[in-house]
């Protein structure tokens, strides 16, 4: 029993779709393979210090990213959701206050979904239709309960390590290594310190079109 119990916390991070979620044609790992298209997404904020910046940067390029924010954040810095949206942007839920899914109760997951998207309409006017789980970890509970609430769920196909590595470089350097077409790439722009994302995203955008590839927003690439 044990075994299966670290087994199942174990496979619910994994950075790569699992073979029953193919059963599940509301999670999306990646985009259309066929076009040279990626586009960007962010967890976990708003944050009021990098938030900002991200989106100046992502201004100045004209690129609509998604942002799949964080309840407690949003309720803190309701001004930051209102820009995000108003500047085209897309929004989703990344839960309310950021747990590990798998381990808290159904009660606590419904509430993890529902409150954090009650707390974007009432900002921006809209219901959500897109989710990610903190970690990336699910189970089936999440999958079912998305599901029924008429969720897509939005996984990544590239991951830009940005909570592990220590500089810009290795950011930069993986992302452009890695990308591929349809590529749905993690970023993060809240919860800790991203001072690194920040000094690494001007020139993933200009690393990114130099490889020919075109930045496009989520609606456009699932």
């Amino acid at each position: 029993i044990l075994f299966i119990i670290v087994l199942y916390i174990i496979s619910a991070t994994f950075d790569y779709p699992l073979l029953f979620e193919l059963f599940y044609s509301h999670i999306i790992w990646r985009g259309n393979k066929k076009e040279k298209k990626v586009t960007l997404t962010f967890d976990d904020g708003p944050h009021p210090e990098y938030t900002p910046i991200i989106l100046e940067i992502l201004e100045k390029y004209n690129i609509k990213a998604s942002f799949f924010l964080v309840g407690e954040n949003i309720i803190k810095y309701p001004e930051l959701v209102k820009k995000q949206y108003l500047a085209g942007h897309t929004l989703g839920i990344h839960s309310y206050s950021h747990p590990y899914l798998p381990l808290v109760s159904n009660k606590r997951l419904r509430y993890e979904l529902e409150e954090t998207a009650k707390q974007l309409k009432r900002i921006i006017g809209l219901d959500i239709k897109y989710s990610r789980p903190p970690y990336g970890a699910r189970d089936f509970r999440f999958y079912n309960l998305t599901k029924q609430l008429d969720y897509k769920v939005i996984m990544w196909s590239l991951a830009s390590w940005d909570w592990k590595f220590k500089n810009p470089e290795n950011i930069i350097n993986k992302i452009l290594r890695e990308v591929n077409n349809g590529a749905i790439i993690l970023l993060h722009d809240g919860m800790e310190n991203r001072q690194n994302t920040v000094e690494a995203l001007e020139r993933i955008i200009i690393g990114l079109k130099e490889k020919d590839y075109k930045i496009v927003p989520l609606e456009e690439i699932i």
